[in-house]
C-alpha cells in the first residue's frame, strides 16, 4: 500500500515472477475490483484512477 492508502500495483510480488511460469499454453490475468461483486477489470492496461479504485485482485489462468 502507498502512505495514502491506496495500493501499489506497480510492486506486487509474485514469487515465482510471471516471467518464469513454465504452463504450455497458459495465459494468467491479474484483475482487480473495487468490492468483491463489483466489476472486475484486467489490472494491465487500467488506467490510474481504476487501479487507485481496486482493493480486491485474483488471478484468472486460462489454459488452452
Amino acid at each position: 500500500m502507498k502512505a495514502d492508502g491506496t495500493p501499489d500495483l506497480e510492486n506486487i510480488a509474485v514469487d515465482p515472477p510471471k516471467s518464469q511460469w513454465n504452463v504450455p499454453g497458459a495465459r494468467a490475468v491479474v484483475k482487480g475490483a473495487a468490492t468483491l461483486d463489483g466489476e472486475w477489470k484486467a489490472v494491465e492496461g487500467a488506467t490510474a484512477a481504476e487501479k487507485a479504485a481496486m482493493r480486491f485482485f485474483k488471478v484468472e489462468v486460462e489454459v488452452q
